[in-house]
């Protein structure tokens, strides 16, 4: 249970970084395709431009080791600003960034009840 309610401890972004290894960097981002910018949309009461997020993390490997979470919304790829990018765009940044990544990303914060 302490597990999960760590999960949704920080509001704030948070940076993350983590090595390539055989499985690759071991998560897969998803969100819109083709264009830039977009509607807005707020998370944990901060207005953000549209985000590209972690769609599925592969258990065991290096995202997860380095606390990447299935639907963090993904603001920074390697020091370079990607809010409001395309799918392709943070995609190119990650698979052109070598065998290190950082990160900058966000959680959205699931109230309880």
């Amino acid at each position: 249970m302490s597990q999960i309610r760590n999960r949704f401890r920080s509001r704030g972004p948070r940076e993350v970084s983590f090595s390539k290894t055989d499985t690759g960097f071991g998560f897969n981002v998803k969100g819109q395709v083709k264009v830039e910018g977009g509607d807005t949309g707020i998370i944990n009461g901060v207005l953000y431009a549209p985000l590209q997020y972690v769609s599925a993390i592969l258990e065991g490997g290096a995202a997860e080791k380095a606390g990447v979470r299935p639907g963090d919304r993904i603001l920074r790829v390697n020091e370079v600003d990607v809010e409001g990018s395309t799918h392709k765009r943070v995609v190119d940044l990650v698979k052109t960034g070598g065998d290190q990544l950082t990160m900058t990303v966000i959680s959205e914060i699931i109230p309880t009840r």
